[in-house]
């Protein structure tokens, strides 16, 4: 799909998307009794039977679609 937002906007749309999940990721880690501050997602192997875990997994790669995203607004010149 084609959004005709401006650049400055779409970016912002998706750096707010990255901040509610990020907040998202805050409040999972904690209920699974994870400090949030000491987290390390690249050592992070989330346990298959846990949907906790699988969910941090899932939030951990949409902030990275997130992310990528953005650069490719911040590269993108048009």
């Amino acid at each position: 799909m084609k959004f005709n937002l401006p650049k400055d906007q779409k970016k912002q749309a998706y750096e707010n998307v990255r901040n509610e999940l990020e907040k998202n990721l805050i409040l999972r880690l904690i209920a699974i009794n994870i400090d949030p501050e000491t987290f390390d997602e690249a050592a992070f192997t989330p346990n298959p039977l846990s949907t906790a875990q699988l969910d941090i997994k899932s939030i951990l790669e949409k902030m990275q679609e997130m992310t990528q995203k953005i650069e490719e607004i911040e590269n993108d010149d048009d």
